[in-house]
This record gives structure tokens, C-alpha cells and sequence, in this order.
């Protein structure tokens, strides 16, 4: 390694001297990077699938710290081999095993490696500085370095130096992806990228003078009120959200406490519960409109009948309320009944069950009810509700504490197809809103931890997750009423904003911050 540095550095000493030479060194801009990282290469830290499968004959494996399962015979089996059959055989084999195999639209979404026919379906994902193969004669790098790991370990983190007239001096930057960098580089030509899967503009704090200017997207649907013209509305039977100890005058009052919301406290509400601005829809014709509580506010769907987006912040919090039953959930009035969810769908339903974006029990100033609405309710299967209760009621409070408080974004996506953006609208019937195949949450705070987030001057700070909804924990290997899993899972399926917004059709963070600081927040990826 000493010797490949050196090399290294004569090569570019040979460089900087032939610009010197010709009087260029001031006036021509150098990028110094690498592509990746590098790992250490040992086969005592490589797996083998014929240590867990003795029936190998019908499927070879792409070694590697990536490896990917192939079907032998090609091109026959390529869609009708058993992945799901050997993914779960070779799942939770041994405690703490360094291969994870997956379904290709089962890895985390940061990765985007799922829209394409051409990517095999099954996938070992493979602890950092760990390799796979079928057997041990396959495996390529017992010494020497190795790359292709998952790209947020520390190991496989690339550098980046910019030299040159073009260039601020001594600024050093946080992490960026390489996937920015073409368009730097045509900014430092003055020319106009080709399309790419960079973020035009993300990189701008890096230079004296910016050549391109970014825009923040403008919204292709607005919001229109979802409230009735009627003052007094009576509780609706439709959706068979009666509640046995609640009577209709109770609920009567409690609808009021919804309704009486004018407008100078809806602008004070979204002050404190979209401090950096209302998400935006970038998508055409959705039709939506804010639903107003003291404690939260919701970007409600006429098209999914549930939440797009649910938004709030929060204060240090040393501990919650204990959470009331949840059957008490009763149709949200200012929302027309043929735009909200069926209740009675969840009642002694097989797999499926509700849970609820804004939790009741985080409620401060208002009472739990304000947020026992079917406005606030989205399908959930009954395991990873209790994986999205341990968030709220654990995880969110150490953090609300170290942050000094929290802005929380959250909501459902829906990508069926795997292909990382926002699914079409689907037509829905009978109020029976489509189950999300994610839910997405946003953590932004003050990096600055003596500001709160309403009350910050300074950068922010962003940890964003798109968290796979699905009915079992298989993924993690576990049993039981332990949750200690659920913060290195989260970890797992940590993810860009931008990548959210992909897979939502929101765009994020409109106010307050310039359009740069934007696009540096929702590029970065929380390692």
C-alpha cells in the first residue's frame, strides 16, 4: 500500500510540476478523487453457501462482498427459480452470520439496485471486510484488496480534493456521493450536463462562484380545503368507525375542537409543525388538501384516501403517555366519507391491522382524541406496527433528548414495481385503501443542539429512513417482544430525502433555507 501511495503521489507531483512549468498551475482546475475504497482481502473472512445448503447443483453464486445467486440454466430459469425458496433457507442460519441474502426488492432503497431485469433477484448482502462464494475454491481475494461492498461502510469511502482557481481554499466539506461530481465538472467547463442521477447545483458550496444557479421544483397539484360547508357536521356511520364508549354527542364535541381551527392559528400551526416549509407535491393532478391539529398537521389524500404526509415537532421528551386503545378511531368529519378509510376493514382481518402516523400518546396540548381519526390511520401488518410503536415510544424520545427536539415527516410509499419512484394513483374501492409497501420517516434538527428546530438560525441536520413494510421480521432474524434490533435495522434502510421524495412525489425543505443548503441536505446520506 506505502508503495502504491508513492507511486501515487510522483505520478501527481509529476503533474502539478508540468502545470507549473507552463504557467498553468494557477489557472487550471484539478480534481483529485477516487471511485471507491478498498477493503482487506482474507479468506478467513468469507462465507460459503455450501455451508448452509448442500443442494447447489440448479444455481452458481457471483462471489464477491455483492455476490448475487444465479439460476444455472440460463435463460429458462431466470424468472421461475425458487429465490424466495433459498433466500429463506439461507436466512438465520447461524447467530450473527456475515451473509444476509435478499430478494433484490427487499434491499435497502438507497441502494437503487432492483429496476432491471438484467440484476439477478437473489443477493447476499455481506458484512464490511466479508465475502461470499459458492465453496472455497471460488473465492477470488484471499490477499491483496478488495472493493464492491456496501458503500456507506467506512472502508469503501472514496476521497476528494479540488485545486484551482475555481475552488474555495482551505474548506473542508461533509461526505457527498460520487454520482455529484459530473455535474461539477461541467459546471467548471461551463457547459450543460446530460441528463444523470446527480442533483445539478448539490455541489455549489464547494466553488467561489457558482456557474449554475438551482431552482427549487414547483409544485404540479395544490392543495384545496377538504372541510365541510357545514358548520355542525353529524358523525358518519359510512365507515363504521363507532366507538362503544364514546356517544354521538361526545363525539360531536370532539369534532368541534377539529373544526373551530381559524385561519390565523392554521398559519401559527404551520410555523411550529413545518418549520422548513409545507412538502410540495410534484406530482400532476393529486388531489389533497392540510388537515389542522394542535399537535400535528397532515397532508391528506383524496387519491390513496390515507395521509401523503404527517408532520410535527417535537420538544426533549423524558417519557410519554401510556397509549390508549386504538379502537376508538372515528371518521375524520371534515374529510367527505367517500375519501376516507373503512374502519370495520380492520376488525378480525387475518394479516392486516391500522396504525397511526401521529401517535396519540405524543399529544401535548390537545387531547389523545385529536388524534384518534381515520384521516390519521394507515394499513399496517400487526409486526411492523409494533416495530413503528418501539420507535415512537423509545428510539424517538432518545433522540428528541440528545437533538433538543425534532421535526418528524413521515408517511406511506407505495412502489410496487420496485423501479424507486412513486407508483401511479390507483382507483380506490369500497374505501379500502392500498396497503404501502414502505413507510418513509424524516428526522430534521438543529445541528446545533442548543436550537430547537422552530427556533434554529444555523445549518440543519437530517437522518431520513425508507423502512420496508412487510409482515414478518425475517429480515432480522428475531423473536419474541425484543425490539433492541429496530435502531441498527433503521440504520440498515437509512436513505437520502431525495430518495423519499422519489418514491413519494413530495419535495421537502421550500423555506427557510437556500436552494443550495437544500439540495446539500437532501443529497446526504446519514453513515
Amino acid at each position: 500500500v506505502i508503495s502504491a501511495l508513492e507511486k501515487v503521489d510522483k505520478l501527481l507531483g509529476m503533474l502539478m510540476n508540468g502545470l507549473k512549468e507552463r504557467h498553468l498551475h494557477r489557472c487550471a482546475n484539478v480534481i483529485i478523487m477516487s471511485d471507491h475504497g478498498m477493503e482487506e482481502a482474507s479468506c478467513d473472512r468469507a462465507t460459503f453457501v455450501t455451508n448452509y445448503q448442500q443442494h447447489t447443483s440448479d444455481f452458481i453464486i457471483i462471489q464477491g462482498p455483492a455476490a448475487r445467486i444465479r439460476p444455472k440454466r440460463l435463460p429458462d430459469d431466470y424468472f421461475s427459480f425458487d429465490y424466495e425458496g433459498l433466500v429463506k433457507n439461507l436466512s438465520c442460519r447461524t447467530p450473527e452470520q456475515p451473509m444476509r441474502p435478499y430478494l433484490k426488492e427487499n434491499l435497502p432503497k438507497r441502494m437503487h439496485f432492483a429496476n432491471n431485469q438484467r440484476i439477478e433477484r437473489g443477493h447476499l448482502y455481506m458484512k464490511s471486510g466479508w465475502q461470499a462464494a459458492l465453496n472455497q475454491q471460488e473465492v477470488k481475494y484471499c490477499t491483496g484488496g478488495f472493493h464492491g461492498s456496501d458503500n456507506v461502510f467506512d472502508n469503501m469511502q472514496a476521497i476528494f480534493i479540488g485545486y484551482g482557481p475555481a475552488f474555495k481554499t482551505n474548506t473542508v466539506v461533509a461526505p457527498f456521493e460520487n454520482i455529484e461530481i459530473y455535474n461539477l465538472m461541467c459546471d467548471l467547463l461551463e457547459i450543460s450536463p446530460a441528463s444523470n442521477n446527480g442533483t445539478h447545483g448539490s455541489l455549489n458550496h464547494l466553488l467561489k462562484d457558482p456557474f449554475y444557479k438551482p431552482v427549487h421544483r414547483a409544485p404540479l397539484s395544490l392543495d384545496t380545503p377538504c372541510e365541510t360547508s357545514d358548520p355542525n357536521p353529524a358523525p358518519t356511520s359510512l365507515l363504521q368507525c363507532r366507538c362503544a364508549s364514546q356517544t354521538v354527542e361526545m363525539e360531536k364535541q370532539m369534532n368541534t375542537v377539529l373544526l373551530a381551527i381559524n385561519d390565523e392559528t392554521k398559519a401559527s400551526l404551520r410555523r411550529l409543525h413545518h418549520p422548513f416549509g409545507t412538502p410540495q407535491i410534484i406530482q400532476p393532478d393529486a388531489s389533497f388538501c392540510l388537515l389542522y391539529q394542535s399537535d400535528y398537521l397532515i397532508g391528506y389524500s383524496r387519491d390513496i384516501i390515507m395521509p401523503l404526509w404527517v408532520s410535527y415537532v417535537i420538544q426533549p421528551l423524558v417519557h410519554v403517555r401510556a397509549p390508549s386503545p386504538e379502537e376508538c378511531v372515528r371518521a375524520d368529519v371534515r374529510v367527505p366519507p367517500s375519501a376516507g378509510q373503512l374502519c370495520s376493514r380492520f376488525k378480525n382481518h387475518p394479516r392486516l391491522t391500522f396504525g397511526l402516523l401521529h401517535p396519540p400518546y405524543l399529544n401535548v396540548s390537545a387531547p389523545e382524541t385529536n388524534s384518534l381519526v381515520n384521516s390519521n390511520m394507515v394499513p399496517m401488518f400487526p409486526a411492523f406496527k409494533n416495530v413503528w410503536t418501539y420507535f415512537h415510544n423509545s428510539l424517538l424520545l432518545k433522540y428528541s433528548q440528545i437533538l433538543n427536539g425534532i421535526n418528524i415527516i413521515s408517511g406511506p410509499i407505495f412502489d410496487t414495481n420496485f423501479d424507486g419512484h412513486a407508483d401511479k394513483f390507483n382507483k380506490i374501492l369500497g374505501n379500502e385503501a392500498d396497503v404501502p409497501t414502505h413507510f418513509f420517516l424524516i428526522l430534521t434538527s438543529c445541528r446545533n443542539s442548543t436550537f430547537s428546530p422552530v427556533e434554529c438560525k444555523g445549518p440543519l441536520q437530517v437522518s431520513a429512513y425508507i423502512l420496508p413494510h412487510r409482515p414478518d421480521y425475517s429480515e432480522v432474524c428475531t423473536e419474541g417482544s425484543d425490539y433492541s434490533f429496530v435502531e441498527k435495522w433503521m440504520s440498515f434502510h437509512t436513505a437520502r430525502v431525495q430518495d423519499v421524495e422519489l418514491l413519494t412525489g413530495l419535495s421537502f425543505y421550500h423555506d427557510r433555507l437556500s436552494v443550495e443548503e437544500t439540495l446539500q441536505l437532501k443529497t446526504f446520506l446519514h453513515t
